[in-house]
């Protein structure tokens, strides 16, 4: 559920304590519509009229790699002070995936200090006035205000909730300043002054123990933004379309092709699709069986489809494309058509001569007393859910709760994507019985993970070598 938070550091023996000390303002004002990609709003508005939409970390202007966080807005400052300490402003607009994978956005004040003498300290920003209490010398005092929806939450956010609080307008570059990239406010890495607070105070102060009368100051940030550029028509499709194998010059049974109107909602974005044919090398081997997007205005998230059938002329290989044009700026898109053309199979070989008489049967063998096996090692039983976003996936991986049966000293767990081996691991059974196992187990192995179905095969053991029954799962991320 979606409310504001003052959160402390989580550090043993820090106490940081913030204590507003101006009114409440005019701050955001609007979250724009959903963004049918990301299923999160397309842009946020400040008193201004200033519209940002999602900066992506790692591509353009917008920072570096963060996994698993965007952001509408980011202002940073960073003082270092003569009392041997440093202090650092964070203001951003953040989205992040919560507990149940649901996008979740709120807006974040922090202030940090670090390696400073112990007492109490005093910072004014372009939002507000706070105080930082610093319990011992070069401890680290922290304060974070959190506003919107939390990522410890589960379940949809009211993206809404991210408008309150004291954060925003939007910080932007001062007259002459800097001349920031073209769509966006600015690159992440050119410190600039600001404007833009609602209380005058666009800088970064610090005020406390072993500072100069009226503390330390900076007017320079870093600022990310990407200006929202307006509703455009998007297209989207359910993918390329491959066919079975095809006896040649039989038709093929219908492969559709749905196409989805991904635009923004808003003026301007709806997709007008204005013809649909069969291009490339193969196009005469391929024919369009029924099509209800030729001629059609889909408005954002509507659909439709186009069917298609394969009759390969020869053998091999049979390779087109249905291309359909459309209002977008790239004017057409293309999906592939695959299949293969075969010949009819052999006729079946002559049967063979009889074979010869059988030999006498020996003499029977002497009775022998039955071997007996020991019971195959199965698991009592295997925790883990059907299905996962991708977001959630890459963050921490599948979570697997394991019950060994009472002979188990070992268990093995692999995750399997399309019959290949994505991740492995070997694990002690505890002497509970109970296993919680984490795959990908590691961050850089979770970060290719991709969308799809993917199985989970986890087998006990007596020892390594030596396993049981192997039970299996199937996992769907979305």
């Amino acid at each position: 559920m979606p409310f504001p938070v003052k959160r402390l550091a989580p550090a043993a023996a820090v106490l940081a304590f913030a204590v507003p000390a101006t009114a409440a303002h005019a701050a955001l004002t609007a979250a724009g519509p959903l963004d049918p990609a990301t299923k999160a709003p397309a842009f946020y508005t400040d008193a201004n009229g200033l519209a940002l939409a999602l900066c992506h970390p790692g591509t353009a202007n917008c920072g570096p790699a963060v996994p698993g966080e965007d952001f509408y807005n980011f202002a940073t400052s960073t003082l270092t002070m003569p009392n041997g300490g440093t202090a650092s402003l964070t203001l951003n607009v953040t989205l992040a995936p919560n507990v149940t994978g649901d996008p979740s956005a709120f807006n974040r004040v922090r202030i940090q200090i670090d390696g400073a003498p112990v007492g109490s300290y005093t910072i004014t920003h372009p939002y507000g006035t706070d105080t930082v209490d610093v319990p011992s010398a070069g401890a680290r005092g922290r304060t974070t205000t959190d506003i919107g929806c939390l990522v410890a939450a589960s379940g949809p956010c009211n993206f809404a909730s991210a408008l309150a609080g004291r954060f925003g307008p939007f910080l932007t570059p001062a007259a002459g300043a800097f001349a920031p990239p073209a769509g966006f406010i600015g690159d992440f890495a050119t410190l600039t002054p600001v404007i833009g607070s609602p209380l005058g105070t666009n800088f970064f102060r610090v005020e406390g123990p072993g500072l100069p009368a009226g503390g330390v100051s900076s007017n320079d940030f870093a600022l990310m933004g990407k200006l929202f550029a307006g509703a455009v028509p998007a297209f989207a499709s359910s993918g390329d379309a491959a066919f079975a194998d095809q006896l040649v010059n039989t038709k093929s049974a219908i492969k559709t092709v749905t196409v989805t109107s991904s635009g923004i909602p808003g003026a301007g974005s709806n997709l007008t699709i204005s013809g649909v044919t069969v291009t490339g090398a193969n196009a005469g081997d391929y024919a369009i069986a029924a099509n209800t997007c030729a001629g059609k205005t889909l408005p954002s998230g509507a659909t439709c489809t186009v069917d298609v059938t394969l009759t390969p002329g020869a053998t091999a290989t049979r390779s087109a494309a249905l291309t359909f044009a459309d209002n977008t700026a790239a004017a057409t898109h293309a999906v592939a058509l695959t299949g293969k053309g075969i010949s009819p199979a052999p006729a079946p070989a002559p049967a063979p001569a009889p074979a010869p008489a059988p030999a006498p049967a020996p003499a029977p063998a002497p009775a022998v007393a039955p071997i007996v096996t020991a019971p195959q090692l199965r698991l009592d039983a295997l925790t883990l859910g059907g299905r996962m976003t991708l977001r959630s996936a890459r963050r921490g991986g599948l979570r697997l709760v394991v019950f060994a049966p009472s002979d188990a000293r070992v268990v093995k767990a692999r995750l399997l994507r399309k019959g290949r081996v994505i991740a492995r691991t070997i694990r002690a059974v505890p002497g509970d019985g109970v296993l919680t196992i984490v795959l990908p187990n590691s961050a850089k192995t979770r970060h290719r993970l991709t969308r799809g179905t993917y199985t989970v095969q986890v087998t006990p053991g007596a020892r390594p070598g030596r396993y049981g029954a192997t039970t299996s799962r199937t996992v769907r991320i979305r």
